[in-house]
């Protein structure tokens, strides 16, 4: 009955299954935990209200993890900006340690694709809207690592989870910083 606490090494709930997920950006770190429900990540992606994602932040790329009941396999979500907040903006990235999965969820046509072990993706998205996409599946003990260039528009980045809500990472003011998701205990 007791509930796992990330980050302390011990097992608290009994459970090997539970995982923790560590998001970091350069020295900036915190745990996160997956999105859990009983619909498919990519209907999950579009279930908020029409045309807009399940969670959103003004000039800000967000991660997040999501995990449909009783599925080994986890749904990497990313969403870039805001619907209606005024700003657009273009960002290249590459996420490494895909294996295996697809995009599923594109909000435009041709914005990414995967190849092996990594997916690449051009974004560009306009005052009105955003821009993200859904990967799967991924592994419960998944490691991650994303790059970004060229990012105009954005003045930084975080990750959301369904106990913490949304939190920054930071920005990308360094050249060659690179996003990190990982499981751990």
């Amino acid at each position: 009955g007791n509930d796992e606490t990330c980050g302390d090494e011990l097992d608290n709930d009994c459970d090997e299954t539970t995982l923790c997920y560590k998001a970091s950006l350069g020295e900036e770190w915190y745990y996160l935990q997956p999105f859990v429900n009983a619909i498919d990540s990519a209907d999950w992606y579009r279930s908020a209200a029409p045309g807009v994602p399940p969670f959103m932040a003004s000039q800000r790329l967000l991660f997040g993890l999501h995990r449909r009941q009783e599925e080994d396999a986890l749904s990497l979500v990313f969403v870039i900006d805001e619907v209606e907040d005024g700003s657009g903006g273009t960002l290249d990235m590459e996420i490494e340690g895909v294996f295996g999965a697809e995009l599923v969820v594109e909000d435009d046509p041709g914005e990414g694709f995967v190849d092996g072990d990594t997916a690449f993706f051009f974004f560009e998205w306009f005052d009105c809207c955003v821009d993200g996409g859904v990967l799967y599946p991924l592994p419960l003990d998944l490691c991650i690592s994303a790059g970004f260039s060229e990012p105009s528009g954005l003045q930084g980045m975080g990750s959301v989870d369904p106990n913490e809500g949304g939190r920054p990472l930071g920005g990308f003011d360094e050249p060659g910083r690179r996003f990190q998701l990982c499981a751990t205990l």
